[in-house]
């Protein structure tokens, strides 16, 4: 009865974590338009038209500047001084966000955001039995940080230490690993089929 009640808890937290980020940016992005939709109706009556494929001119308008306003953001994300923000915003607040940096990293693998990233998936050992991990950082001391998610929960989990001999590498994208996690293990086989283990 425990081991169910503990799967039905983690995996409604790990839906959770997998939606929040989603929800936060639908309810950014409809706030953001009411906002701009009050500030752009007043000019709506020297729009030659009222509608546009029959949705509210001044709407639309109000998309079109949050569209622009995106693309320079963009632009200035680009910039050095821009990077150096963020990186001490994500430090000091959003790193604190449970699976915000587990998500991060998952987009940027997948967009390509940032060629710099650089973790990777391996295997530890315990006791017995392997199980999956990524690596965090490469130490001068031989040793390796690596966070070892649970299941089927992924963006949980623990932190350890491990010496390099111990680690296997395997060439597994993170999204995949995660994607395996959240079903307990199912298609770890497929997943690690032919995968060379790097020593």
């Amino acid at each position: 009865m425990n081991s169910i009640w503990k799967f039905i808890k983690t995996t409604f937290i790990g839906g959770i974590l997998f939606l929040l980020p989603f929800v936060v940016m639908i309810i950014l992005v409809r706030e953001a338009l009411r906002y701009l939709t009050k500030l752009v109706t007043p000019l709506a009556r020297f729009f030659p038209f009222e509608t546009v494929f029959g949705i509210d001119a001044s709407y639309m308008f109000s998309i079109f500047i949050l569209v622009f306003i995106a693309f320079l953001a963009g632009l200035v994300a680009r910039t050095g001084l821009a990077l150096n923000f963020r990186k001490k915003i994500e430090y000091s607040i959003l790193c604190r966000i449970p699976g915000y940096s587990m998500f991060k990293r998952m987009a940027e693998e997948k967009g390509k955001l940032d060629p710099s990233t650089n973790l990777q998936v391996a295997l530890v050992p315990d006791d017995e039995k392997w199980q999956f991990c990524f690596i965090l950082e490469w130490h001068s001391n031989d040793f390796v940080t690596v966070f070892i998610p649970d299941a089927p929960n992924p963006t949980s989990g623990s932190v350890a230490f491990y010496p390099n001999q111990e680690i296997r590498i395997v060439d597994v994208p993170v999204s995949e690993v995660i994607k395996c996690l959240s079903k307990s293990g199912l298609g770890a086989e497929r997943l690690l089929e032919g995968k060379k283990w790097i020593d």
